[in-house]
């Protein structure tokens, strides 16, 4: 029991060090089968790299309009925050796993998904987290411009089992993200570089 409780309060520590939610719209079509692109939107809820570049992991929901805007696919997230401009500019390459169905057809039940998603970040406002500092908290809203690609496999009870349907889907929206040095382990902690202490100084 102990030991149970010990990984939920790592875990939990991590993703409130730092957490993000975005919601991100844009359209997503299949490569093949002659449909129109359909309207998506998509709302996330993911761990935020706070400080410095790591692993960030969290899941996705999308949906499409069909007559009314009804929820597809969830998605499983896990990536890496790379940043290119300390403070500014990220990049996040992801591998994504999870279930539903395509934005723009039926493969006759609920599919299993594979594919891979790459989002650029921008900053627009809230803490410069590469500088120096301490906050008990930091808020954080970016713009987000983002793409995917990946393969939707039907059901065993589909007609076509084996026809895999492959999507490409791009989107665009905000993302806030909340952190704190109170509880990560990269602190931004202020160090004190003007004065350097002399040995025989009484």
């Amino acid at each position: 029991m102990r030991r149970r409780y010990a990984c939920f309060v790592v875990v939990a520590s991590w993703m409130l060090g730092a957490c993000a939610f975005g919601l991100t719209g844009g359209i997503a079509n299949t490569l093949a089968g002659g449909h129109s692109p359909a309207a998506t939107t998509s709302m996330s809820f993911t761990t935020h790299a706070f400080r410095h570049g790591r692993p960030v992991f969290g899941f996705r929901l999308s949906t499409a309009y069909d007559h009314g805007f009804a929820i597809r696919s969830g998605m499983l997230h896990c990536g890496y925050d790379a940043r290119l401009i300390p403070g500014w500019l990220v990049i996040v390459p992801a591998l994504e796993l999870g279930a539903g169905r395509p934005a723009v057809e039926s493969i006759g039940g609920v599919g299993s998904y594979a594919g891979a998603a790459t989002s650029l970040r921008l900053r627009v406002f809230g803490v410069n987290d590469a500088e120096p500092a301490y906050n008990v908290y930091a808020i954080i809203g970016e713009v987000v411009l983002g793409g995917r690609f990946g393969g939707w496999m039907p059901p065993e009870t589909a007609p076509d089992q084996k026809n895999v349907r492959w999507e490409w889907a791009i989107e665009a929206g905000l993302r806030v993200a909340v952190g704190s040095d109170v509880i990560t382990s990269a602190q931004g902690e202020i160090v004190d570089t003007g004065a350097v202490e002399d040995e025989d100084t009484p």
